[in-house]
């Protein structure tokens, strides 16, 4: 017996996402579930939707109580929730033509959904799908830590490492929390000179000072090395 190549492979999952967006989107008698999402219906089959996860056999029983065969959503964009559709379906998902905030918010919406091999593939991806950058390696940080996705949490850390300068300079770690600009900080590979950690630390507690606690403004001030900032350098932000 032969292997399939590749390219049939390519094909198959091509006509099941063909099939999944023909039962998605023209009329059939059967589908007997709408969503209603930025003011546009998708109307779906609840069998199959109920059941593609313990999260969303919650959520149905939960919306049946209701008795109403609409739901809507505020929660995420119709871009991303027709692609999480075709996802439930075909179990393929179609990256095509999303962006950073798209992959933040797919993220939440499956996670919420516990669509756990999608979580586990986004996690996966986040930067061979140039998702991750200098201005999202916070958000997605903050998602891991929330969500407890420590795979996407080993990826952002090694990023941070790996982008210091560029993290610490454009000021795109103010709204993570003091626990974990710690953890980033405390790092030997968050190559930094320690005048510009020092910097760090004091934007992070001006911005976040109406919030910060006393325990982790020392946290975070244990995490500059004094000796190693020069006394002209000190003089000229102090």
């Amino acid at each position: 017996m032969y292997r399939r190549s590749g390219n049939n492979r390519f094909i198959d999952n091509l006509r099941l996402q063909e099939f999944a967006n023909y039962l998605l989107t023209n009329e059939h008698d059967d589908r007997d579930f709408t969503f209603v999402v930025e003011n546009n219906e998708i109307t779906c089959h609840k069998l199959i939707v109920k059941h593609a996860s313990d999260g969303l056999r919650k959520k149905f029983s939960e919306w049946e109580k209701l008795k109403e065969p609409k739901v809507t959503l505020t929660n995420v964009s119709y871009k991303v929730f027709t692609r999480l559709m075709g996802y439930i379906y075909t179990a393929l998902f179609n990256y095509r033509g999303l962006n950073d905030k798209d992959a933040l918010e797919l993220l939440k919406i499956a996670n919420d959904f516990e669509l756990v091999e999608l979580c586990s593939e986004i996690c996966s991806e986040v930067e061979s799908k140039g998702f991750l950058s200098i201005w999202t390696v916070s958000k997605f940080m903050k998602m891991a830590n929330d969500f407890r996705f420590q795979d996407l949490h080993n990826t952002c850390i090694k990023f941070m490492d790996d982008h210091s300068l560029e993290v610490i300079v454009n000021n795109t770690y103010l709204d993570i929390p003091a626990n974990l600009l710690v953890l980033v900080l405390n790092r030997d590979t968050f190559y930094s000179k320690e005048i510009e950690i020092f910097k760090a630390v004091k934007a992070w507690l001006d911005k976040n000072s109406e919030t910060v606690t006393d325990e982790d403004k020392t946290s975070l001030l244990a995490t500059v090395r004094l000796n190693y900032i020069t006394e002209s350098e000190f003089e000229a932000i102090v």
